[in-house]
């Protein structure tokens, strides 16, 4: 099974300094994370409604490298995910509105049905 990880070189990126934010710029299939080591692009499906954020990436065995999900709110608010019925690991970036990187959630553990708090 395809591990669906951030890769070192963006894991790199986003281990930055408390002053130092994370960036990501968002088009419609693409996002782009930028941070004083670089910068990485992946691919995404958006999911922008209500079924589509329930189902999320569940019951998927694999996802290929620098690919995701891209979750669209119609407004900021508090997120909480869990791993229920996700069968791969999965790393979760916390984005606002502004694009700034606020948390990341390094491999979160599949079926795993504890909430990962957005903060």
């Amino acid at each position: 099974m395809m591990r669906a990880r951030l890769s070192a070189a963006v894991l790199a990126i986003l281990s930055l300094a408390a002053a130092v934010p994370a960036f990501a710029t968002c088009s419609e299939d693409r996002v782009t994370l930028r941070g004083p080591g670089g910068q990485a692009a992946f691919t995404v499906e958006i999911a922008d409604t209500d079924a589509e954020r329930s189902l999320g990436l569940m019951h998927r065995d694999s996802m290929p490298r620098f690919a995701g999900m891209l979750f669209v709110f119609d407004a900021p608010q508090h997120a909480v995910f869990w791993m229920e019925n996700t069968l791969i690991p999965l790393d979760m970036l916390f984005i606002d509105e502004t694009g700034v990187v606020l948390k990341v959630h390094d491999n979160a553990i599949p079926l795993d049905r504890t909430g990962i708090d957005g903060g």
